[in-house]
């Protein structure tokens, strides 16, 4: 059996040229696919070396690779990510970026992923793991360049696919290397022979087993494949025109999508199409064949059979060559004669290895096969029986599994997560048709009378959607006093009420205007609503609307401005129309022409800033918060290209040119003013001079008026240096990466994206003045209340006038790397937690206060329009609790992520920030560094980075704690403190109880 890379190496050879990927961002050839997944591989095996790990040693050793997710989003890079992770004979875990966190760290956490590979589209805040951005690693020369790798091995772990479980957390099934090339070569050519001249159009989520099949097919046999992204692949317009416009010929489709399309649409380019999940039914195949298919996580497509119209029940056709069937009975006993339903069960080649760290659950479905002597037989729990051509037939399951939209979701789950809400007594969900397509419904029941029925539910649907994904989340919910049960005491299914749509309309509101009557036509058009029934407040959802549904919504407006989000996130009428006149109102708008419009005003300061202020005005002289670099650049850099490329930069971020003034009314703002900076000149001088001015560079800024960065480039006899010093008023960590990665392109002449600086501060003024703002308050002031309450800082024994800074030095924290990844993996948390944690208990421990208080930073660039915008724009979060409330670490560490997930929610009001008092309100901060390194983006130069002198004279804060990685993977701390408040002898004694904190946490937690 040849491996996926073999085949794939084989096209590259002889189609390099040829187109292998499309998505709507460009195309990859095949020679570039490949180059690109090399790279990807390349740096996989190093950065596992970096961690102490020969891959290529232990794969030899018949040992698994290491398993690596992919945080991606649907895009031609996905493709070449998969191929790279093959290609390093790693082990592929997909982390779907449509999940909610607590879904996605759990994935991360439970497959032990040594690596997570994302891109700078995903907003990770909140994700835990160590990740790294596709655009940094494929930008790398020594990744790019590298030579063809091929570690793969079929008996390794290959792939790792979650799928839903039914006790409350998915289920990872882990496939072998092998099953990239079981389902590829058994791609149904016994029905359709495909060619290198055929074009795939790739629709099915990245969450299921299946789409391996879809996406690795066609690059092993010289085809192009169009990726459908999030958008367009909820979209039937988008997905016609990308057929027509792409010449698709072969293609995946759900059952009642292709209903549509077949129906609407009769003359498309498609000759194949392959379907499963659900029985197909009244499709009209025109001029195409339609293969249904039955599979399932753990075996991948089984059965495969072409659509007739006539079929009824469901027939499912017979196994491919890598799978054994057998339909076995209550006892045990295979059935071999038509008619009668058993249970199918497979095994062979195609079967995965199991559930991962679930014994029982794998001792359960994965049992020796009694019909073979050397095969494992999975159990799937679907009930079939033969009919007279020895055709499988499906007549459902033997539990409460379900298939939402060709989904199978596990009832079970859904209802442990509801009920994880104390106020419910019991809870049951059903899978009930409405409107024709499929809605999932829950039945509930309180300990106690509930106030207010609606608000109850939609705080319901808050808190589960931060667990499951959108499509477990129940559409319809139904509130009885109590749940019909058997004469067994069990939940009576049977006898739950049938549901009552009108139940759930809203207040009525008659549609007025025109963009609103058209909604309502569509909503009874699509949901078979009399139009006179339906309010503007009505939720398409509860209404029984659906994934599918919103597609054939979508369809039937395509004429007008409207994306399926603007559907999942509006769902009524009034929240469908806000959302596309406001998106409408700020296109036409263009953001460049907004961001004009900014620049010629002035602006508030936003909290963080105001707060930097504070600290800054407690000595205008000092350069504390000044952010000076000074690195020597590669000998081949050209100092006339390189100062062009730095201008060039700095006049593409406004925030560079803009200073603090004080209007009329007293109140400071932050101003543009062109021309603030000087132009950059070279500055020629020797070695020695350049030598004698260091200890001058970095001085004060005229924080009043005058700029607030400076750039000087120095050429030498030796080489080139660039220096530059931004106050932190302006600037932050993710802000220098910004600026390294444009300098960088600029110097390659390339044209720099934009910067929306003043658009950014616009909106946080307005965002200040909503309702969201108000509930952020509400939210941050309900959980923390008055700061005078809280622990913040260790206990201080001086009171001496003056802020001076001092550090305890930088200790052994006693702890490795590999220490902290075991905790990580006992706990299912990140590294970062566990130091906050720690930090916690030893604040506690010092200070004598169990209610404890410390902050971290959050990045805050959610909206991809600010994604290249320089700017000091992170916040500061606090995470804090009573420590008593508690009985043990692990709940301990449970709230603080929640904490995390629900700051980051809330973040428009800065309670920190707000409420702070130099030196007086401020919490101890915790850092986690992990390893320090130079920007990846800037490497391009070879940089350097250099010793620049400076007067540490004052201290930032009371206490600020770092944690860090050194070469040898071991795990140091450190402490820096205000020496005018701290003695040394207290400071030391709060490092030690740090490091005793974060030990026992980590060795010892529970």
């Amino acid at each position: 059996m040849e491996s996926v890379v073999n085949l794939f190496s084989n096209m590259v050879r002889m189609y390099p040229d040829k187109i292998a990927l499309k998505d709507k961002y460009g195309s990859y050839s095949y020679h570039e696919l490949d180059m690109i997944s090399n790279g990807i591989a390349h740096f996989i095996v190093n950065e596992c070396n970096n961690q102490g790990i020969d891959l290529e040693a232990n794969i030899e050793a018949g040992k698994d690779g290491e398993r690596i997710g992919i945080l991606l989003p649907r895009k031609k890079l996905f493709v070449a990510t998969l191929l790279g992770i093959i290609k390093a004979g790693c082990c592929v875990v997909n982390v779907n970026p449509e999940f909610p966190n607590q879904r996605k760290n759990y994935i991360i956490h439970d497959s032990n992923c040594r690596c997570i590979i994302s891109s700078l589209d995903i907003d990770k805040t909140g994700i835990e793991g160590n990740i790294f951005d596709i655009e940094d690693i494929i930008g790398k020369d020594e990744n790019y360049i590298k030579d063809p790798i091929n570690l793969s091995n079929l008996e390794n772990e290959g792939m790792i696919a979650y799928t839903s479980g039914s006790t409350g957390v998915s289920k990872g099934v882990v496939h072998r290397q092998k099953f990239f090339s079981i389902s590829n070569l058994n791609c149904w050519q016994d029905f359709y022979e495909y060619t290198k001249d055929d074009n795939f159009a790739c629709m099915t989520g990245f969450s299921f087993t299946i789409v391996y099949s879809e996406l690795l097919t066609p690059i092993i046999n010289g085809s192009t494949s169009y990726i459908l992204d999030e958008e367009e692949k909820l979209d039937i317009p988008k997905i016609v025109n990308i057929i027509q416009n792409h010449g698709i010929t072969v293609m995946s489709m759900p059952s009642k999508v292709l209903r549509y399309i077949s129906k609407t649409y009769p003359d498309l380019s498609i000759k194949f199409v392959y379907s499963g999940g659900e029985k197909l039914q009244n499709i009209e195949t025109n001029n195409f064949l339609v293969l249904e298919n039955y599979g399932c996580s753990e075996c991948g497509y089984v059965l495969s059979n072409l659509m007739k119209e006539d079929d009824s029940p469901r027939v499912l056709g017979k196994p491919g060559p890598f799978w054994k069937t057998y339909l076995v009975d209550e006892d045990g006993n295979e059935i071999t004669e038509s008619g009668v339903v058993g249970e199918l069960c497979v095994s062979g080649e195609g079967v995965s290895k199991g559930y991962l760290n679930l014994p029982e659950a794998t001792e359960e479905k994965y049992v020796d096969c009694p019909f073979s002597d050397d095969d494992i037989m999975f159990k799937t729990g679907d009930l079939m029986s033969l009919d007279e051509n020895g055709l499988f037939e499906y007549h459902g399951r033997n539990d409460f599994m379900v298939n939402i939209n060709g989904i199978r979701v596990e009832l079970a789950e859904v209802e442990i997560v509801i009920q994880e809400d104390k106020a419910i007594s019991e809870v049951v969900c059903t899978l009930e048709n409405i409107h024709g397509g499929d809605n999932l419904v829950c039945y509930f029941a309180t300990e106690h009378p509930i106030d207010d029925e609606k608000e109850f539910v939609s705080a319901i649907k808050d808190r589960i959607a931060e667990k499951l994904p959108d499509y477990m989340i129940p559409s319809i919910f139904v509130k009885l006093d109590k749940l019909p049960r058997n004469i067994n005491g069990k939940i009576d299914r049977s006898n739950l009420p049938e549901i009552d749509v009108s139940a759930h309309k809203e207040e009525f509101e008659k549609p007025t205007s025109e963009f609103e009557i058209l909604l309502a036509n569509a909503f009874s058009k699509i949901l078979s609503i009399d139009v006179e029934d339906i309010s503007i407040n009505d939720n398409f959802y509860d209404l029984g609307g659906n994934s599918v549904l919103t597609m054939e919504l979508l369809d039937y407006l395509k004429m007008h401005e409207i994306s399926s989000m603007d559907i999942f996130k509006g769902q009524s009428i009034k929240g469908i129309v806000n959302l596309v006149e406001s998106k409408t109102s700020k296109n036409k708008e263009n953001l460049s022409a907004r961001e004009k419009e900014e620049m010629a005003k002035s602006h508030d300061l936003t909290p963080f800033q105001r707060r930097l202020l504070i600290d800054q005005s407690c000595e205008f002289n000092s350069t504390v918060w000044n952010i000076p670099f000074l690195f020597s650049l590669d000998e081949e850099v050209d100092a006339e290209r390189l100062r062009e490329a730095l201008q060039k930069t700095i006049d593409n971020h406004q925030v560079l040119s803009t200073t603090l003034e004080i209007d009329g009314e007293a109140h400071i703002k932050q101003r543009y003013i062109e021309n603030l900076l000087p132009k950059v000149a070279i500055e020629e001088m020797t070695e020695k001079e350049l030598e004698d001015i260091l200890p001058d560079l970095v001085v004060p800024f005229n924080i009043f008026g005058g700029p607030l960065a400076r750039f000087r480039i120095f050429k030498t006899e030796k080489t080139c240096y660039l220096f530059m010093d931004i106050h932190h008023l302006i600037g932050d960590g993710t802000s220098s990466n910004i600026f390294y990665k444009d300098i960088v392109s600029a110097y390659r002449g390339e044209e720099l994206p934009e910067d929306y600086y003043f658009s950014f501060i616009k909106d946080m003024e307005i965002i200040h003045e909503s309702s969201d703002y108000e509930k952020a308050e509400k939210y941050y002031l309900g959980k923390y209340g008055d700061l005078s309450s809280w622990a913040l800082s260790p206990s201080h024994d001086l009171s001496d006038e003056g802020y001076g800074v001092e550090i305890t030095g930088i200790w052994p924290a006693g702890l490795s790397v590999e220490d902290i990844e075991k905790a990580e993996e006992r706990f299912k948390t990140s590294r970062n937690v566990l130091a906050v944690v720690a930090s916690l208990k030893a604040l506690s421990a010092q200070s004598g206060n169990s209610k404890v208080l410390v902050n971290w930073v959050y990045n805050n660039r959610n909206n991809h329009d600010y994604d290249n915008t320089m700017g000091c724009l992170i916040k500061s979060l606090p995470v804090g609790l009573d420590l008593n409330d508690y009985e043990n670490d692990e709940e301990i560490l449970k709230e603080i992520k929640n904490q995390v997930i629900n700051g980051i929610a809330n973040s428009s009001y800065e309670y920190l920030s707000i409420n702070y008092e130099s030196f007086t309100t401020d919490t101890l901060f915790v850092n986690y560094l992990g390893k320090l390194r130079n920007s990846e983006g800037f490497q391009y130069f070879k940089p350097e980075l250099m010793e620049v002198p400076r007067e540490r004279d004052i201290a930032k804060m009371r206490v600020a704690i770092a944690v860090m990685e050194d070469e040898n993977d071991e795990i140091l701390t450190g402490v820096e403190y205000c020496s005018s408040m701290y003695s040394k002898e207290n400071a030391v004694e709060f490092h030690e109880l740090l490091n005793k904190e974060f030990i026992s946490l980590v060795k010892e937690g529970g």
